[in-house]
């Protein structure tokens, strides 16, 4: 594999009417979305000492970014949890642990995120619980969890001393989390339920515009909350608004 067959490559993919992905106006377009293949074929060309690595552009996914602004109330989020856990506790405890501290749901093949996160990994103190797990960019990170979220993954767990928290197939899991979050999007916000495409993400960016309103915008002490850049929370998640600006204004005025 040279450069040249690697730009060959990634023409075809871009190509291949046979695929659509989602395209930055939030539509589906036809072609693939080669961001990953380029990434994939970047780090190999590179491990072979082809010095034209450096000429592949990997760039980000397209529509990255494109639910930055995705929002649903609090109050609304909640009755949600609970007609999710009512039909299904794991999943609600799932879903639950993910708004509350932002974790990615993970992905079956990668071994990674909640649904792959260890019982030996999961610590309990009398304030607080602690969760590590391995995260999308091989990070290793340890959220830290408040007692609701904790006990019901302690509940998920009962006895077992070993194994995945979730106790079954992570990719039947994620199915089953998928399907009840779109029955509920389609319950709760039947508007904005159509353009939700990944309604198991979902509770991380909602994790995330909570805490952005909560701190009035301060996405450095949200992107240290979530585990990940300050950069990145603000192009995945949104910087400080103007409106957030004002309530932090107002607030401080009243403070001094």
């Amino acid at each position: 594999l040279c450069f040249k067959d690697a730009q060959e490559m990634l023409l075809a993919l871009e190509n291949d009417k046979a695929y659509t992905h989602w395209g930055i106006t939030g539509q589906q377009v036809s072609g693939r979305d080669t961001c990953e293949c380029r990434r994939v074929l970047k780090d190999f060309l590179k491990s072979k000492g082809d010095v034209n690595f450096v000429k592949i552009g990997v760039g980000k996914p397209v529509g990255y970014g494109h639910y930055k602004d995705l929002s649903i109330e609090h109050e609304t989020v909640n009755k949600m949890l609970e007609w999710i856990t009512e039909r299904n506790f794991n999943v609600g405890a799932a879903d639950t642990t993910m708004y509350m501290w932002g974790c990615r749901v993970g992905d079956p093949e990668k071994g990674n995120g909640l649904i792959n996160a260890q019982i030996k990994d999961f610590k309990r103190t009398r304030d607080w619980d602690f969760l590590t797990m391995l995260e999308k960019f091989r990070e290793v990170p340890t959220y830290t969890v408040a007692k609701r979220a904790g006990d019901m993954l302690a509940r998920v767990i009962g006895d077992r001393k070993a194994g995945k928290i979730f106790d079954n197939s992570t990719y039947e899991f994620l199915v089953k989390i998928r399907a009840l979050n779109r029955e509920a999007l389609a319950l709760f916000v039947p508007d904005l339920a159509p353009t939700i495409r990944m309604p198991a993400h979902l509770f991380r960016h909602l994790c995330a515009q909570r805490l952005r309103k909560l701190t009035h915008g301060n996405s450095a002490f949200c992107a240290k909350f979530m585990n990940c850049s300050k950069q990145s929370f603000d192009e995945s998640y949104g910087g400080i608004t103007e409106g957030e600006v004002t309530e932090g204004l107002e607030e401080l005025a009243s403070i001094l």
